[in-house]
């Protein structure tokens, strides 16, 4: 096996980032590379397109309701544009599921998934056709079926679809 060195130069911007993932459709052709981390202080997503050699300009999160910035906890990417972003708001003690369809340009309005940080979000492997989302929540399993069908159909209502 071969490695390959990425990120041989800082991406602009980036204080720290936390999360680095490659799409499910990652291949020779489509090399696309996320990052998740904090951006002049307030959380980020940046996108690499040539296999972390460079990046996108970064995109902040932003709650649709409070217009605030969201930490970006744990994640589950459904292609290049889909991400569920799963985060906590100590101030009102809630789980929150975010989504987005543009690669962080917007995002959905959040949906509560609890009292209690997510420790893990898992797409089912039949996702694009049962829309089912596997949660953690501490040592409880939360199965969110009924919430992924409302958050992917809010998703589809209030952001810009891609193919």
């Amino acid at each position: 096996t071969d490695w390959e060195r990425i990120f041989t130069n800082t991406p602009a911007n980036i204080d720290s980032f936390n999360l680095v993932k490659l799409t499910p459709q990652y291949n020779n052709d489509n090399q696309l590379l996320l990052l998740a981390g904090i951006s002049s202080g307030n959380s980020a997503l940046w996108e690499s397109t040539d296999n972390g050699q460079s990046f996108n300009p970064p995109h902040l999160t932003n709650d649709s309701i409070t217009s605030t910035s969201f930490n970006i906890d744990i994640w589950a990417i459904v292609n290049e544009h889909t991400v569920f972003i799963g985060s906590f708001d100590p101030i009102n003690n809630h789980g929150l599921l975010y989504c987005t369809t543009d690669s962080g340009l917007t995002y959905s309005a959040p949906t509560v998934v609890g009292n209690y940080s997510l420790g893990s979000i898992t797409l089912s492997p039949n996702y694009d056709q049962d829309k089912t989302i596997l949660s953690v929540i501490l040592m409880a399993v939360f199965i969110g079926l009924m919430i992924a069908e409302s958050l992917s159909n809010h998703c589809r209502q209030m952001l810009p679809h891609h193919h």
